[in-house]
């Protein structure tokens, strides 16, 4: 518990117990990822392994010989014509001459291994 010193500023005596309430009740939290979903952005997951990453994306309305995924070392952009256009930085370097990508009901799904990787 604080107590307070008669020389000090009221203020900061509050001030001091916000901080340690804050912290006391951030302590027992353990952070979880925020799952934003917004009509006109595709629902993404990133699967990030030891020696590769996945990524799945939901693409609706578009045909599969429509869909072009360019991959590089540290980016992956995915278009469908006009229709659809996303870049997303990759969280790790991957090996693009390994990339493989599938698109089934909706979902496609991009598979790198990572450029450490020697599995």
């Amino acid at each position: 518990m604080v107590k307070k010193k008669k020389s000090e500023d009221p203020w900061d005596f509050f001030i001091r117990i916000l901080n340690e309430m804050e912290r006391e009740m951030n302590e027992g939290f353990v952070e979880e990822p925020t799952i934003v979903v917004d009509s006109d952005e595709p629902l993404i997951s990133i699967d990030d392994s030891d020696d590769k990453l996945i990524i799945t994306m939901e693409i609706l309305g578009v045909k599969k010989e429509d869909i072009k995924v360019h991959v590089t070392e540290r980016e992956l952009k995915v278009s469908a014509g006009n229709k659809f256009y996303k870049k997303i930085e990759l969280p790790s370097e991957v090996n693009p001459d390994e990339a493989e990508a599938f698109y089934k009901n909706g979902v496609l799904e991009v598979k790198m291994k990572k450029k450490h990787s020697n599995k």
